[in-house]
């Protein structure tokens, strides 16, 4: 089915896959406890969406992803829910189910404002002065 993502080497009590991820223990333990194998892993890492939350990158797969790439012939159909953490220095976090996908959208809430940005100019030119 392609390049496989998952490439695993034993090294510091950490599992390194291809693609410059390395698998924590704590990821490990939770895949065991969450009944998540390494081609769920591997099949977020390559085909679910990526959303960003506190500096973490989380690959997400959905029924939208399901649905898209069972129209190109790949099965994804046993993966819906499956979310895999990986932090800014590519280390896989945890692994786990969950079906809500609310907690991945963008939070509106605390978007740039233009008055806000007015408000931060006035005192970016205070303090250069």
């Amino acid at each position: 089915m392609g390049i496989d993502v998952i490439n695993v080497v034993r090294e510091h009590s950490k599992t390194q896959y291809g693609g410059g991820f390395i698998l924590s223990e704590h990821a490990a333990n939770r895949m065991c406890e969450r009944n998540v194998n390494r081609g769920e892993i591997n099949s977020a890492l390559k085909y679910g969406r990526v959303t960003f939350n506190r500096g973490a990158k989380i690959y997400a797969i959905g029924r939208k992803e399901i649905e898209f790439f069972k129209q190109h012939e790949i099965d994804l159909i046993g993966l819906d829910g499956v979310q895999v953490i990986v932090s800014p220095d590519d280390e896989i976090i945890t692994v786990y189910r969950n079906n809500d996908f609310r907690g991945l959208r963008p939070n509106r809430k605390h978007q740039w404002k233009p008055a806000r940005k007015k408000r931060y100019d006035q005192q970016w030119q205070k303090l250069s002065a």
